[in-house]
């Protein structure tokens, strides 16, 4: 289910108005503009020497070098379905006007990706494969550790534990509840255990031999690929790969545990679906009885319910209401059929 646009209106509008759009700034690409126009939170800018692509990063800039590094990577290992960074006429990746950081891409025309059209599903499928094989042998200089979940999955499964537990009882405290700490209340206690269960399910397989795995191949994982970061032609014969800021090496169960669970939540977590896309994958790159069962502990853990919470108790996101409370009832609306489902996959897995 996409998000209302209205919401997704509102959050291009709060990130766009930060923008510097100052004639400088296309002068350093030699670039004369002819039109400028709002896209998702970027601009699509209509130049003399083509369409380009405008987005600000408020990432470091060595996060900015990985970003540039992994994407490289990816086109030097035969995978062309990325658009890379443009260098300015002095050879520069970025521009900087005082806190804010600029770069440049080529526009690649297209649609977002429609996971419900099942040809589409497996271009984005046989596409997430070709992109963990590409990037193997990945190595760069730049970075924080926050680029680095390799053998980090206990510590993050057991923070959201942790953190479940920390709002629960904020949202006990609060004096004057609103109708968003009362479906938290009641819901809270069952995630809990689900992501508890979540947390000791990574001893279910051998996790360390993945970490391992991965770590010789130097490989990394998408961490957004969602449906909007998918362009497919219109005839299906291109498809192109977007935003790679949020890249980092993780097991590849990441990437396919998130394809899994983003359909999901569109066909009412159908078992069905996880297996067309699960064999999808198989079929151009096999999965091993250990990925299957990382993979049923990732959709375990209750990433979207703990998300959401996390964004209104801890980190204060500037929403309404009732954005809050339409979101939280998505989410704990889930709970019969997720559980249903995740019994499925677990008898599908062999756990």
């Amino acid at each position: 289910m996409h998000e209302p646009m209205e919401l997704i209106r509102e959050e291009e509008k709060a990130i766009l108005v930060e923008y510097m759009l100052t004639p400088d700034l296309f002068k350093a690409y030699g670039l004369k503009v002819i039109d400028i126009v709002p896209k998702r939170g970027i601009y699509r800018i209509e130049t003399d020497q083509g369409f380009k692509c405008l987005k600000k990063m408020k990432q470091d800039l060595g996060n900015i070098y990985f970003t540039h590094d992994a994407i490289e990577h990816l086109s030097q290992n035969g995978f062309q379905k990325v658009s890379r960074i443009r260098r300015t006429l002095e050879g520069n990746l970025f521009l900087t006007y005082g806190e804010d950081t600029y770069f440049m891409m080529d526009w690649i025309d297209g649609r977002e990706c429609d996971y419900e059209n099942p040809i589409e599903l497996d271009i984005a499928v046989k596409t997430l494969a070709e992109l963990h094989d590409a990037s193997k042998g990945f190595i760069t200089n730049y970075g924080d550790g926050n680029r680095n979940l390799l053998g980090k999955w206990p510590e993050v499964y057991k923070r959201r534990c942790e953190e479940l537990l920390i709002m629960k009882e904020i949202a006990q405290k609060n004096q004057n509840k609103i109708q968003f700490d009362e479906i938290f209340l009641k819901y809270v206690d069952y995630y809990y255990e689900d992501a508890l269960e979540a947390y000791e399910g990574l001893k279910s397989f051998d996790y360390d031999g993945l970490v391992e795995k991965a770590a010789k191949e130097k490989g990394f994982c998408h961490n957004d690929y969602a449906y909007h970061n998918i362009l497919i032609s219109y005839d299906h014969q291109e498809v192109a790969v977007l935003d790679f800021e949020y890249c980092i090496f993780d097991l590849r169960i990441n990437d396919i545990g998130s394809l899994v669970h983003r359909n999901l939540k569109k066909c009412f977590w159908d078992i069905d679906r996880a297996e067309y896309i699960l064999n999808g994958y198989h079929r151009h790159s096999s999965l091993s009885a250990d990925e299957l069962k990382g993979i049923y502990v990732y959709l375990r853990c209750p990433i979207d319910f703990w998300r959401i919470a996390r964004q209104f108790y801890m980190e204060n996101k500037r929403w309404g209401d009732e954005t809050y409370i339409g979101k939280i009832i998505d989410k704990s609306e889930w709970k019969d059929l997720r559980e249903d489902f995740l019994e499925d996959f677990k008898e599908m897995t062999g756990m």
